[in-house]
């Protein structure tokens, strides 16, 4: 293709006809087997206002990680509520990932846990998604739960 300064509005468009793309999984929605993987947190997303099944709003976190399926990064995520308790998923995810028990009365940001190390527990589940006004049923992997990383020998 020719770029000069004349403009003019007359020119056709060039129509490129030879051309390959890449055909690549969703990064929203990887698929990989259940099991244990090494992954590496990504980003934590705070979703605020979402409106639940029975119309009342929650706020939710959405944990991102890279997972490395037989050589492969793959982008998974899980999501948690933003309660930070003793007894909160939140809460024991933090701690697997830190390798500490979250100071009580403190707060908590992502960049305390964002790039460390982890192992995650991945399930398939199956949810009803709608694409073109079509309803189908798709799989999709998710991080049911995070453990410490495995130490290195």
């Amino acid at each position: 293709m020719s770029n000069n300064n004349n403009t003019n509005t007359n020119d056709p468009k060039e129509e490129i006809t030879e051309f390959t793309l890449d055909v690549t999984e969703s990064k929203g929605n990887p698929t990989i087997q259940d099991g244990v993987y090494s992954a590496e947190v990504e980003k934590i997303v705070l979703k605020a206002n979402m409106k639940g099944k029975d119309g009342m709003f929650f706020d939710m976190l959405v944990w991102s990680f890279v997972v490395d399926d037989e050589g492969t990064q793959k982008f998974i995520d899980g999501t948690s509520s933003t309660k930070v308790t003793t007894m909160s998923k939140a809460y024991s995810w933090i701690a697997a990932i830190t390798g500490k028990e979250p100071v009580l009365n403190t707060g908590f940001t992502p960049s305390m846990v964002k790039g460390k190390k982890c192992q995650v527990v991945v399930k398939n589940v199956q949810q009803k998604k709608d694409f073109n006004g079509k309803i189908t049923e798709v799989t999709k992997s998710e991080v049911k739960e995070v453990l410490k990383a495995k130490k290195s020998k």
